[in-house]
């Protein structure tokens, strides 16, 4: 009967059909196993919109059947082991004194800053056998060099990844390539100059690689050309700014100290306007976060405590996520299709909630904290007990942490598979493993199901 159907058609049933029935129908024909391997794996993987980065240059489209049921294999596996609560840990950095790090990592490569320092990490293969055998990846330092004059404040990975920016307290962006050489300075290629106070936060758009954006302690909002490291124009913004992030829609958002706490601002070739404050917060807005995959929306966390997700086709605050026994300031957060992570302002916790089963009203009351599905969970990072959770990121298998003195790696996709200290050549990486049965656990820190 499938085979008798319009293709169209045909296509749309396997909407209906998770791995396990795929894989049965397979065994059925050989005509059913070569549409499977063909289309079913392919449409399935697809239409699961995971969070799994990957080079925009690459334009093979796999086309290998038995990458795409890999890929859906490797997916699945680490989405369960997020609903298990089963990952591995590594330490990536540790320094012994206390900084403001920020990060950014993409499909190959983890960017942080230490300090002045840049520091830049490979996620490679260690060969193609441990590829094949599914074994962990090792985490590689490349390079590390003084970028700034003063403290590096913000991270931004450009779209086609051979580029960086960075923003620092010497009041100044820099531009910088990653090239493959085996040195451990990389090319600078511009400065940009114009703030009068150190620059906050930078950003670029994915779609657009001649225009940046950065935000000052100055309260100025800046537009440059970085064909030519120019400022195109700026614009004052309210209060002190805290967080600035593009968000769909060619709108830029800035959180700030002030009555706004968040202020959207649209794009033109000759000005940025003005749009309006966004309705629902109650206190500083200090981290942004928007996100392709979930398009129209947007992710803040506040002084509050809470994290928002907002539609922005009707400006309105569509969940809320919030610990009722915490009430330290959010200071960073992500998202994608599935899930909320959020970085507290202290004892180094980032909690986790489940996107798909949100708070519908503003009652955080803890009643419900007995194990149900709308219940989040806590993830405690040991021994920087006071530090805030000052840059997180996640995609579909990693959720990468910068405390104080320490850079955490929260590994999915390996599941707690047993990692050890000499699956790395660098010493000073300490990985553990962690499998919830519901209480806390120790491994020079913690965890917590649910909050």
């Amino acid at each position: 009967m499938l085979l008798q159907a319009p293709f169209d058609i045909a296509i749309k049933i396997f909407d209906l059909l998770s791995p396990k029935d795929l894989a049965a129908l397979s065994q059925t024909s050989k005509t059913y196993h070569s549409i499977v391997q063909k289309y079913g794996w392919k449409h399935y993987y697809k239409e699961q919109n995971w969070n799994l980065l990957k080079n925009p240059q690459d334009t093979k489209d796999d086309d290998n059947e038995q990458d795409w049921q890999a890929k859906v294999a490797f997916g699945v596996t680490t989405h369960k082991n997020w609903a298990r609560k089963e990952f591995s840990t590594t330490i990536i950095s540790s320094q012994r004194q206390s900084y403001l790090p920020t990060l950014s990592f993409d499909h190959e490569k983890l960017v942080c800053s230490v300090g002045n320092t840049l520091d830049i990490f490979d996620f490679a293969q260690s060969s193609n056998r441990r590829k094949k055998n599914g074994q962990p990846q090792k985490i590689n330092k490349l390079k590390s060099f003084i970028a700034h004059h003063l403290d590096i404040t913000d991270i931004a990975l450009c779209s086609d990844y051979n580029e960086l920016f960075t923003c620092s307290m010497d009041h100044t962006i820099k531009r910088w390539f990653l090239d493959q050489s085996i040195t451990s300075q990389i090319p600078l290629a511009q400065v940009y100059y114009g703030h009068d106070a150190p620059v906050h936060s930078t950003f670029q758009f994915p779609y657009d690689s001649s225009t940046l954006f950065s935000v000052s302690f100055d309260g100025k909002l800046c537009v440059w050309n970085t064909d030519t490291a120019e400022m195109c124009y700026s614009t004052q913004v309210p209060g002190i700014p805290r967080a600035m992030r593009g968000l769909s829609n060619g709108l830029i958002g800035v959180g700030n100290k002030s009555t706004e706490h968040l202020t959207l601002y649209k794009v033109t070739p000759n000005e940025l306007v003005r749009v309006t404050s966004v309705k629902g917060h109650k206190s500083t807005v200090y981290a942004l976060k928007s996100t392709d995959l979930f398009p129209h929306t947007f992710l803040s966390g506040c002084y509050d405590s809470i994290s928002r997700l907002y539609d922005l086709r009707n400006n309105s605050c569509v969940a809320s996520f919030k610990d009722p026994f915490d009430t330290n300031p959010v200071f960073s957060v992500d998202y994608d299709r599935y899930r909320v992570a959020s970085g507290s302002s202290m004892h180094g916790l980032i909690r986790l909630w489940d996107m798909r089963y949100y708070k519908s009203s503003n009652d955080y009351s803890g009643t419900l904290k007995k194990g149900a599905v709308r219940d989040g969970w806590s993830i405690f990072l040991g021994k920087s007990q006071n530090s805030p959770v000052y840059s997180l990121q996640m995609s579909h298998s990693r959720l990468v942490a910068a405390l104080a003195n320490q850079t955490w790696m929260l590994d999915f996709g390996d599941g707690g598979s047993g990692l050890s200290s000499t699956d790395s050549p660098h010493s000073n990486f300490h990985r553990s493993r962690y499998r919830s049965s519901g209480e806390r656990r120790s491994y020079n820190g913690g965890v917590n199901a649910p909050l």
